[in-house]
């Protein structure tokens, strides 16, 4: 199953391609069975599949409320289906991870921009790896005040609204958002 950015946006994928994998079992030979076509994948700049047992998958919602919430939402069965039936993220876990989350990448970007003081390409660079958790954690926030089941396509929207219910500037997240595109 394909989610992340892939899954929201149409056409061809422009980054990386995040790719779910739930099997019924998963056994050390499956594992490196599949370990040449992952090495390639890797290779090719996308992070190796996730790969969970149907178990995990059914059970794990809790845990990673924020990630659920975001594959629930949007994501492109490429084989076979994906398991949904009476999987829901619930707003107390989604609460608790985005605080947990937010607060984390807040004090690992401050450490991190605060070592790049100056050098304003390597904060950039900075920004941009950061750029898929920052606009994840974005969507959380939104679906937790506005109770958001329909993904957010589009970063720019994304940036917008929840910069203004947060009350905080859009601007430095819409500059990195057309930097991403080359648009800036």
């Amino acid at each position: 199953m394909l989610y992340g950015s892939a899954a929201r946006h149409q056409g061809p994928p422009t980054g990386t391609i995040d790719v779910l994998v739930v099997v019924r079992t998963l056994a050390d030979a499956a594992l490196g069975a599949a370990g040449t076509a992952t090495r390639a994948w890797m290779k090719a700049g996308h992070p190796a599949p996730l790969t969970l047992t149907s178990s995990e998958w059914r059970t794990s919602a809790d845990i990673f409320a924020i990630e659920y919430a975001d594959i629930l939402s949007v994501h492109r069965v490429l084989y076979g289906a994906l398991p949904t039936d009476g999987l829901a993220v619930s707003r107390r876990d989604l609460r608790l991870e985005l605080e947990r989350e937010v607060m984390g990448k807040l004090i690992q970007l401050r450490r991190e921009m605060q070592a790049r003081h100056g050098d304003g390409a390597a904060q950039r660079a900075l920004l941009e790896a950061a750029h898929g958790t920052i606009f994840a954690l974005f969507r959380a926030a939104l679906r937790l005040t506005e109770g958001l089941t329909a993904p957010y396509l589009d970063s720019d929207v994304v940036a917008r609204d929840v910069a203004a219910k947060a009350g905080f500037d859009a601007a430095p997240f819409l500059a990195l958002v057309a930097h991403r595109r080359g648009t800036a």
